[in-house]
C-alpha cells in the first residue's frame, strides 16, 4: 500500500501549519468551483510534471470527491518515490475547512487601430462574460480528445451533407 489515510481534522491542521502539499485529483471544473487553499489540480494531463518537479520528501495529501479516487493517486505517488503520502478520508465532501476559487481576471479590450479614437469607458456593471479564468482547463490528452474529434468529425459531416442538400434544392 505505501500511503496512509488522514482525517479531515488532521489535514486541516497540516494546512494551517503549511507543512504539506495538497493535491486535488478531481476534474478541473470541480477544482475551479472550490478547492483547499494552495491545492494543486493534478490529473492525467500534468501528473508527470508534478512528479518531476515536486519535492519527494515533502508530505503530500491527496484528495478527491469522497476519498476513494485519492487512494489510487496516493498509491501512484508512493510508487513514484514520494516518501510521505496521505489520502484524505471523506474527500472534499467531508471537508469543512477553508476553500478558495481562482480569481477571474478581466478580459483585455482589443487595442484600438492606429488613428481610431479610444473606446469610451463602459457604463454597465461587469458581467460574468467579462471575465475569464487565468488557469488552463485541465483536460486529459488521451481518450477525451479522440472522442471529441470523432464527434466533431460527425458534426462536420452533417453540416457538409446539409450544405450539399441545400445546393441541390
Amino acid at each position: 500500500m505505501g500511503f496512509k489515510e488522514i482525517s479531515v481534522k488532521e489535514a486541516t491542521a497540516r494546512l494551517e501549519s503549511g507543512d504539506a502539499t495538497f493535491m486535488d485529483v478531481r476534474d478541473g471544473g470541480s477544482w475551479r468551483s472550490g478547492h483547499i487553499p494552495g491545492a494543486q489540480s493534478v490529473g492525467d494531463h500534468n501528473i508527470s510534471e508534478f512528479i518531476a518537479t515536486e519535492d519527494k520528501a515533502r508530505t503530500v495529501i491527496v484528495y478527491c470527491y469522497h476519498g476513494n479516487s485519492s487512494k489510487g493517486g496516493a498509491a501512484y505517488l508512493t510508487e513514484n518515490g514520494f516518501a510521505d503520502v496521505y489520502s484524505m478520508s471523506g474527500g472534499m465532501g467531508a471537508w469543512s475547512g477553508p476553500t478558495e476559487r481562482p480569481e477571474p481576471t478581466p478580459r483585455k479590450a482589443p487595442a484600438p487601430e492606429s488613428g481610431a479614437p479610444a473606446p469610451q469607458a463602459q457604463a454597465r456593471p461587469p458581467t460574468s462574460s467579462d471575465f475569464e479564468y487565468a488557469m488552463p482547463d485541465p483536460k486529459p490528452e488521451g481518450g477525451g480528445r479522440r472522442k471529441r474529434d470523432r464527434i466533431k468529425a460527425r458534426l462536420q459531416k452533417a453540416v457538409d451533407d446539409a450544405k450539399a442538400l441545400f445546393e441541390f434544392i
